[in-house]
């Protein structure tokens, strides 16, 4: 039984995984700062499991001693930290130094730049870290290695997502996700061109994404994301690698707008706390958001399309964190940062998802 903590266990997505853990036979330690909290969520994940659950208070400031010391002993740490007040990159520092496992949810692409960029420093030590482990990220990344079996020699990679337009991600966005979002705004984001890493403003780069039933094919903007990061280390050949939003032409050319009007600083900090406003209203328990993300992966033989789509965002992300887990923790991982494909084949990962939860997906070759 694996020892793990559970750290940001009383935020939205924390609160969310914590019971899987236990269901999944985690011995839990929960991570957070609000004892109080922390002690209702142990009270009733006791009660419905009639198992232990230990909890560990870190200070006010999450300081780096006080994650060392939330760490101390365990196997896996899952961070469901947010990334605004570095908090979660202290907790990547802490966990690396410690040869504590890690899978992280933050998905924001500088964090998870900086994420990859540690991958020698973790495959020294014998660690296994997964970041970007979310709805739009890891499903992303998994369609990705499953639709690139059906081609010979993928050379381009395009993922698109996409929910309600009305309100859209930020109706349905945690607040750790609209923070990630605010901390981002008017500045570039890497894609893949020419095999190589190339800097972009979002809303650059258009195009037609064939997404399932019942949304249909959608105009898309390029967004930061995880692919391009994620897919070179399974798929090294690829030339071209991009992450997309689905937007109606207006959105798209406001998108655009928004990314170069954030470039000056006065409108980027008033954009930002605008975001951050959204995050201090959220409340729990808002209707769930019909989502779909689809990877098209192109190969020297045609293509292939792999998609899958759900009717909660917040169930996908906690439901592919306790998969995820459960991947490392039974130690067949390579050592190092690792996309979400690396943690286990990703049919198996994707099989997971879809018998645990109302979300399907499939993978098709389109043109045979």
């Amino acid at each position: 039984m694996p020892r793990t903590a559970l750290l940001g266990a009383t935020g939205a997505v924390g609160e969310r995984v914590a019971p899987l853990l236990v269901d999944r036979a985690h011995q839990l330690v929960l991570v957070g700062r609000d004892q109080g909290r922390l002690e209702q969520l142990q009270e009733h994940l006791e009660l419905q499991f009639e198992r232990a659950v230990e909890i560990r208070t870190l200070d006010a400031g999450a300081s780096s001693a006080s994650l060392r010391a939330a760490l101390d002993g365990v196997d896996l740490a899952v961070s469901a930290l947010p990334v605004s007040d570095g908090v979660a990159a202290r907790a990547f520092d802490v966990a690396l130094a410690g040869a504590v496992h890690l899978v992280d949810t933050v998905d924001v692409q500088p964090y998870l730049v900086r994420a990859y960029d540690h991958h020698d420093r973790a495959f020294g030590t014998g660690t296994v870290v997964v970041p970007g482990v979310g709805w739009r990220t890891a499903v992303g990344d998994l369609l990705t290695a499953v639709a690139a079996e059906r081609v010979l020699a993928p050379r381009e990679v395009h993922v698109a997502t996409v929910v309600p337009e009305r309100g859209g991600l930020l109706r349905a966005a945690s607040p750790g996700v609209l923070v990630g979002i605010a901390s981002t705004l008017g500045a570039a984001f890497v894609a893949v061109e020419g095999g190589a890493r190339v800097e972009e403003l979002p809303g650059e780069e258009r195009r037609l994404a064939w997404f399932p039933r019942p949304f249909g094919p959608r105009h898309a903007a390029s967004v930061p994301g995880l692919e391009p990061l994620s897919v070179p280390r399974h798929q090294p050949q690829v030339q071209r690698v991009r992450s997309y939003l689905a937007l109606s032409t207006p959105r798209a050319e406001l998108l655009q707008a928004v990314a170069n009007l954030a470039r000056w600083e006065p409108a980027r900090r008033h954009l930002a706390r605008r975001l951050e406003r959204g995050a201090d209203r959220w409340r729990p328990g808002r209707p769930p958001a019909r989502w779909a993300v689809v990877a098209e992966v192109e190969g020297e033989d045609g293509l292939a399309r792999a998609w899958a789509n759900g009717h909660d965002l917040a169930e996908a992300t906690a439901l592919l964190v306790a998969i995820v887990a459960d991947a490392v923790a039974a130690g067949t991982a390579t050592p190092g940062v690792i996309p979400p494909a690396h943690a286990g084949p990703p049919r198996d990962l994707l099989d997971a998802l879809a018998a645990a939860s109302s979300i399907r997906w499939s993978v098709s070759r389109p043109r045979d």
